[in-house]
């Protein structure tokens, strides 16, 4: 996989024990050590000690991002120096502007086992024409495919059910902390546009 990780690339550093983020610019990269080593923009809102779990990201191209998960081996003033931790993950970026929702929904995985499915309980927070941010009560992983039922509202205040297959391509972590029972948030790709919000 090549990735055009280089110094002077912006980024966004992610605090894993609050959710805070922040930007940074990289400085230095020891790829034989996985060590990067960035310069924050916005440090008093970030307070790092050595041995914090950290993740940043970057956009590789107009629709992907890579995240990267790290642990911190020094802070100096405003500058940080990260071990990488293995390869980074892939997730697509957003298409379209989302529209907050907090709809209620349901959504049943969809697996090549036989046998009985089930559907769960989700609250949709927000949504677009390509994909939703969906908050649910148990853990889901990262590429599982699913298929979401929920209700929209026609021209006329007319109810009516409707539903998209999709694909899980991002945890938010952040969010999910927010959300009482819904424990846990995930950025939802669907497999086709959503015609109701594409025009």
């Amino acid at each position: 996989m090549y990735i055009s990780l280089k110094p002077g690339l912006r980024i966004k550093i992610r605090d894993l024990k609050t959710g805070s983020v922040a930007r940074a610019t990289v400085l230095s990269l020891h790829d034989e050590k996985n060590i990067v080593q960035v310069l924050l923009s916005s440090f008093p809102l970030l307070k790092f000690s050595p041995g914090d779990r950290v993740e940043f990201e970057f956009p590789q191209r107009e629709d992907a991002l890579y995240i990267f998960q790290t642990y911190v081996l020094e802070v100096s003033h405003k500058e940080c120096v990260l071990q990488r931790l293995g390869e980074p993950k892939r997730m697509q970026r957003r298409k379209s502007l989302r529209i907050p929702a907090n709809r209620k929904a349901e959504y049943l995985l969809r697996t090549k086992k036989k046998g009985k499915k089930d559907f769960y309980e989700g609250l949709i927070l927000d949504i677009s024409g390509h994909g939703a941010l969906l908050a649910v009560k148990e853990p889901l992983s990262l590429g599982s495919e699913l298929f979401l039922l929920f209700k929209i509202t026609l021209p006329g205040n007319k109810i009516v059910p409707t539903g998209m297959g999709g694909k899980i391509v991002r945890e938010h972590i952040s969010l999910a902390k927010n959300n009482g029972e819904w424990g846990y948030s995930y950025g939802i790709e669907f497999d086709k546009p959503f015609s109701a919000l594409t025009g």
